[in-house]
């Protein structure tokens, strides 16, 4: 496992290049909640429950456009996620998605370039790819 520059953690498993999800969350950009320019990019833990407690292992971003559990080993498309954070999640415990891949794609963009500095332009061209073939298919 190596860290970049930026000290964020990332590896490569089985062909894939993930690093660790450190973005805003796309439900506040997309919703237009808080003061967005003072919405400040967060480590991503994982919340699925296993028996009733929470996993909290830390989320990596794949080249593939798929989100990876480190602790678990979950992994599943990135459109597949629902997003729960403080801002818009309230006392009910909500997740939610995003409805336009924009704003899923605009925080990871940024993420790439504070993430992974100049190796991050060729970690977005290959996730833009897996995600723009995912969304052909539907």
């Amino acid at each position: 496992m190596a860290e970049n520059n930026s000290n964020f953690v990332h590896f490569d498993k089985e062909g894939v290049s993930y690093f660790q999800l450190y973005i805003k969350c796309p439900v506040c950009l997309e919703k237009g909640i808080g003061e967005l320019e003072a919405l400040e990019p967060i480590l991503w833990s994982h919340d699925y429950k296993i028996d009733d407690t929470p996993c909290g292992g830390d989320i990596y971003v794949g080249d593939n456009a798929y989100y990876y559990c480190k602790k678990c080993g979950h992994t599943s498309h990135v459109v597949n996620w629902a997003y729960k954070c403080p801002r818009h999640s309230g006392d009910n415990d909500e997740y939610v998605s995003v409805s336009d891949l924009k704003y899923l794609a605009s925080c990871l963009t940024v993420a790439a370039q504070i993430t992974l500095g100049p190796e991050g332009v060729r970690w977005l061209r290959k996730f833009t790819i897996a995600l723009d073939d995912t969304i052909d298919e539907e």
